[in-house]
């Protein structure tokens, strides 16, 4: 625990200095309170894991702060990472930064299950072809592809983002237009299947902003507070065999209803189903199913514990679309 305290002042002292983001130590308190259920997250190996590119001379991102007349505070003072901080962005551009997601080496034989990322933002871009996407890469950079047209996840889930309505330059799908009264919080988060989970060591998630050759005097693009949150799934609902409940889910994700399936009917089970977060959304007793109702839950990743009066356990997730 000094450990993990250490590098949390770290973080915070760091993230005070430049933009701000967070790389965050999964579920600590589910951890402490379920040792036994096999989940688990990770620090990565960099404190400050994201890449500006340097290589090209024309890239406008930068950190610091602000000083635009529509961007002239970040969201987390002084600094946000930004299409220029003094400057509207030119014409013909196209600038990148990487936010880079790896396992640490001593989490080597972990599975990268899942990942999160959050964050807050203004834009103010022309709304013809000027704005900004997002790729993610899967083989360290060799190939890229719109976080919205990713069909290697086994689940992906976007909210406040881009859709396939929105084109930009080169038919590119992005965030255009103008948001600067105010901040949005978008996020993505994406799970793998257990077999890719075991072979992805990392991931980058690229931020690009391009423009036209229209020059409109328009200030950009400002991201602040990126939050990233790191999953190993693999190993969930592996307990002693003598101590273990047998439970299912179907059908898994939940598109309407699912059923845990509960191992004896007329028997008393107490159910407790968390979030990612590792919150508590749900509890009950039960002595025969318990229904999942779609409508009663957001989109996302959820983890269910049962036990019985002989407190034998069983652990397991479900997605919900």
């Amino acid at each position: 625990m000094r450990k993990i305290l250490i590098l949390f002042t770290l973080l915070f002292l760091i993230t005070n200095l430049k933009a701000q983001h967070h790389i965050v130590f999964l579920l600590t308190d589910f951890e402490t309170n379920y040792p036994n259920h096999g989940l688990g997250g990770w620090l990565t190996d960099s404190i400050n894991p994201w890449i500006i590119d340097e290589t090209n001379p024309e890239n406008i991102w930068q950190i610091g702060e602000p000083y635009k007349a529509s961007f002239d505070t970040a969201y987390s003072t002084p600094n946000a990472i930004m299409t220029d901080t003094l400057n509207p962005y030119p014409v013909n551009n196209h600038s990148t930064f990487e936010y880079l997601i790896t396992k640490p080496e001593w989490a080597k034989d972990r599975c990268l299950s899942a990942i999160s990322i959050q964050f807050i933002h203004l834009f103010d871009t022309d709304t013809l072809k000027d704005g900004g996407y997002i790729d993610i890469s899967y083989n360290k950079g060799e190939t890229w592809t719109n976080i919205i047209d990713d069909t290697k996840p086994y689940s992906l889930h976007t909210y406040f983002l881009y859709d396939n309505s929105d084109t930009l330059t080169d038919n590119k799908r992005g965030f255009s237009g103008n948001s600067i009264n105010e901040w949005n919080e978008s996020g993505i988060s994406v799970t793998f299947k257990e077999e890719d989970a075991i072979e992805i060591d990392s991931v980058i998630i690229r931020f690009n902003f391009i423009s036209d050759d229209i020059n409109n005097s328009k200030v950009g693009w400002i991201i602040d507070n990126i939050r990233s949150e790191i999953y190993d799934f693999c190993n969930i609902g592996i307990s002693d065999p003598e101590d273990e409940l047998e439970t299912f889910v179907y059908p898994n994700p939940v598109t309407d209803i699912s059923i845990i399936e509960l191992p004896e009917i007329n028997k008393k089970y107490k159910v407790h189903i968390y979030n990612i977060q590792g919150q508590e959304v749900y509890n009950c007793v039960s002595n025969d199913f318990i229904e999942i109702n779609q409508n009663d839950f957001n989109a996302g990743i959820y983890f269910y514990k049962i036990t019985n009066s002989e407190d034998k356990i069983n652990t397991g997730k479900f997605i919900v679309k």
